[in-house]
């Protein structure tokens, strides 16, 4: 997704090539435009505007009226996928919440025995990767990716058959085999003690995850299996095709000027064109083009916010010292911002995961370039 400024005019932007749809646009633009000039050329040299076979007495009428109906299917197609776009992207945004909320619930009902440290921890680590593996494996069920690797929280500590199960695995299963297994390794953990929590409270932390699966099952799939109605794409797509080659015609009879009836076709054939490469880029929001989501940032996001949950200082309320009685709760003299009480030093949690901290996995962002062969099982993955 292209992250833009519209400036203080607002046209700051407008002549940005990158993630524009003008491009494209000219290109069918211009030979139009070409075709006019020399149609409106051989119609003054030859002087044949006035003949009957060549009159558009009438046709305006017509042409006007097809032209307001291309305009609705256009307008029609755009709000569409404008809908979808947003739709989509507040449906996965929605699933990535419930999902971080659903984690940081299951860890903060672990037990706090310090006999069941080691079994604990080893739940919540493999929890918080099933969790990102869950999200990687809905992104490339939902998207239309040309390179569809995520990185991923570390999962090579995983079990041998386990892993080849979920490689063996296609892409539409392994979303449900992944919520299988969260779904079990709660109930064992309940079971076992790891988790002490009544069983009414720990109910919210399943339908956290059930609501997250559904929002992208019914919010995020059905873009990629539910395409456009293939009756509205065809005849807009033959409509665009006709209008192509009639407004050169059209406009070579109508308009005297030889200059603006290049100028005409060209911004007309620009217009049009460029709202149906709009439509077509934005109608699922999980894809390779630079006006699509960002997925693989929301990723990388998801995957340090479950990190964060690992930290023992995010599992432990703070201490507390309460000041003498009195009448009044002093203000705090030190302000609070998105760079952290003194203004100095930015709150970055992905700082907490480092080399040093054996509580923590290690999260690096994979080498770009072909798949790893020993990798297989998501494609681009963390070490």
């Amino acid at each position: 997704m292209i992250d833009y400024e519209v400036g203080r005019w607002g046209v700051g932007f407008l002549f940005s090539l990158r993630g524009s749809v003008f491009p494209k646009a000219v290109c069918l633009a211009v030979p139009n435009a070409i075709i006019a000039f020399f149609l409106h050329w051989a119609l003054d040299m030859n002087d044949l505007a006035g003949e009957s076979n060549f009159s558009l007495a009438g046709v305006g009428s017509i042409w006007g009226a097809f032209t307001t109906v291309l305009g609705f299917l256009i307008v029609f197609r755009n709000s569409q996928a404008y809908t979808r776009f947003w739709g989509g992207s507040g449906e996965i945004y929605q699933a990535m919440g419930q999902w971080v909320h659903a984690a940081g619930d299951v860890i903060s009902f672990c037990s706090h025995d310090p006999g069941k440290y080691e079994e604990v921890r080893r739940f919540q680590h493999l929890f918080v990767r099933l969790m990102s593996l869950l999200l990687c494996a809905a992104l490339q069920r939902s998207g239309e990716l040309d390179d569809d690797r995520f990185d991923v929280i570390e999962y090579a500590s995983l079990d041998k058959e386990s892993l080849g199960y979920i490689v063996a695995a296609g892409v539409e299963e392994r979303m449900e085999i992944l919520s299988q297994w969260l779904n079990r390794l709660i109930l064992d953990a309940s079971k076992s003690g790891v988790i002490q929590i009544p069983s009414p409270i720990l109910s919210r932390a399943f339908w956290e995850l059930h609501q997250g699966k559904m929002e992208i099952q019914s919010g995020v799939r059905v873009l990629k299996d539910v395409p456009f109605p293939f009756a509205y794409a065809q005849i807009l797509s033959g409509s665009l095709l006709v209008h192509w080659l009639l407004t050169p015609i059209m406009a070579a009879q109508v308009i005297e000027s030889r200059v603006w009836c290049v100028f005409a076709c060209f911004i007309v054939i620009l217009a049009f064109w460029s709202l149906l490469y709009i439509a077509l880029q934005i109608d699922n929001p999980i894809g390779d083009d630079l006006n699509d989501l960002p997925v693989q940032q929301m990723m990388r996001k998801f995957n340090t916010s479950l990190i964060l949950l690992l930290h023992p200082m995010a599992q432990n309320a703070p201490k507390f010292r309460i000041a003498p009685a009195t009448s009044k709760i002093p203000m705090s003299a030190r302000s609070w911002s998105s760079h952290g009480a003194t203004g100095k030093t930015p709150f970055s949690p992905r700082s907490w995961a480092s080399d040093e901290d054996e509580d923590m996995p290690i999260f690096k962002p994979a080498p770009r370039g072909p798949a790893d062969e020993t990798s297989p099982l998501l494609g681009k993955v963390g070490p």
